[in-house]
C-alpha cells in the first residue's frame, strides 16, 4: 500500500509550490513508514525550503517537528536537537493548534527534553479551550508525558485516564492501557 501510494503522489501534476510542499510531507511519512528515513528527511528538506519561501512559519514548525521525530527514530539525535531546537524557536513566535502542541511536548518528554516539554505545557495550558474536549484531553496527555518524564507513574497514568473520555483516539489509549 505505502509503495502505490508513494507512486500515484509522484505522477501527480507538479502544482504550484505551495501545493508540492504539502505533498512533501506525505512523501516522508510513506518513506519513513517503510524506514527509509534518508529520503524522508530529504523530503522534510525540501518542505521546509519551500515553506520557507513562501514565510508559511506554521508549516514549516510542522515539518521540523516530523524532522526530529524522524532523526530521534533513525538514531541521529544531534541532527534533532538541531530541529527541535529550531521547532523551539518558531513555537515562541507564532500559535500553534493544542493538538500540535501535544506533538511538540510528547517529543520532548520522549527525547528527555524537561525544559522545551515545560515551556510546551505552559503554553498549552494557556491556550486549551475549557469547552472543547480535544483541547483539555491534550492538556491531560501532555500532563501524562510530563508525570512520566519526572517518574511519577501513577500521576501518570490518572493524566492519562482523564484524556482517554475526551479524546479516545489510538494515540491516547496505549498510554492508558494497564
Amino acid at each position: 500500500m505505502p509503495a502505490s501510494a508513494g507512486l500515484v503522489l509522484r505522477l501527480l501534476p507538479p502544482g504550484s509550490p505551495a501545493q508540492r510542499a504539502y505533498g512533501y510531507p506525505s512523501l516522508a511519512f510513506l518513506e519513513s513508514h517503510v524506514g527509509r528515513y534518508t529520503l524522508a528527511t530529504a523530503h522534510l528538506d525540501s518542505a521546509i525550503v519551500m515553506d520557507r519561501a513562501h514565510s508559511d512559519t506554521s508549516n514549516e514548525a510542522r515539518q521540523r517537528l516530523f524532522m526530529t521525530e524522524l532523526e530521534t527514530v533513525s538514531g541521529d539525535s544531534l541532527s534533532a536537537h538541531e530541529h527541535m531546537a529550531d521547532f523551539m524557536t518558531l513555537f515562541r513566535h507564532i500559535y500553534l493548534e493544542p493538538t500540535l502542541l501535544l506533538w511538540a511536548g510528547r517529543t520532548a518528554a520522549r527525547r528527555g527534553d524537561r525544559q522545551a516539554l515545560n515551556e510546551i505545557l505552559d503554553t498549552l495550558a494557556r491556550r486549551v479551550k475549557k469547552e472543547v474536549p480535544t483541547d483539555q484531553a491534550a492538556l491531560s496527555d501532555l500532563e501524562g508525558e510530563a508525570a512520566l518524564l519526572a517518574g511519577h507513574r501513577r500521576e501518570a497514568r490518572a493524566s492519562f485516564a482523564l484524556a482517554l473520555p475526551l479524546d479516545p483516539p489510538a494515540h491516547c489509549q496505549e498510554e492508558a492501557a494497564p
